[in-house]
C-alpha cells in the first residue's frame, strides 16, 4: 500500500505534466517556460500564502497559493498559467537578479 505522501507526490507530478502540456500550447513564451521547467526539473507545489498568487523558491521550484489553487484546478486555468510563466521568468533571471526585482 502506498503512503499518503507518495500518492500526493504522484498526483503533483501528474498535475505538473498537465500544466506543462497546457503551457506548451500557449505560444512562444509558454513553450519556452515549459522547456525551462522540464530542463531544470522545476516542480509545482501548493502552499498557503498571505499576499501572492505564487512564488519561486531558492530550491528552484514554484509554490502556488493553496488558498487560490489546488490539484483540482483546471491545468488550463489562465490565471494559474500566467502565474507559473511569471515565476519561471524569475527563475530564468537567476538568483541575484530575481532577488533584486
Amino acid at each position: 500500500m502506498k503512503s499518503s505522501y507518495k500518492q500526493d507526490q504522484e498526483k503533483e507530478t501528474s498535475y505538473r505534466e498537465n500544466v506543462l502540456k497546457e503551457m506548451a500550447k500557449k505560444g512562444g513564451l509558454g513553450k519556452a517556460s515549459e522547456a525551462f521547467m522540464r530542463q531544470h526539473n522545476v516542480q509545482l507545489k501548493f502552499r498557503p500564502q498571505k499576499s501572492s498568487g505564487a512564488n519561486w523558491t531558492l530550491g528552484g521550484n514554484i509554490h502556488l497559493n493553496a488558498y487560490d489553487f489546488s490539484i483540482s484546478t483546471n491545468p488550463a486555468n489562465p490565471a494559474l498559467l500566467s502565474l507559473v510563466v511569471h515565476e519561471v521568468h524569475h527563475l530564468r533571471q537567476g538568483l541575484f537578479t530575481a532577488l533584486s526585482v
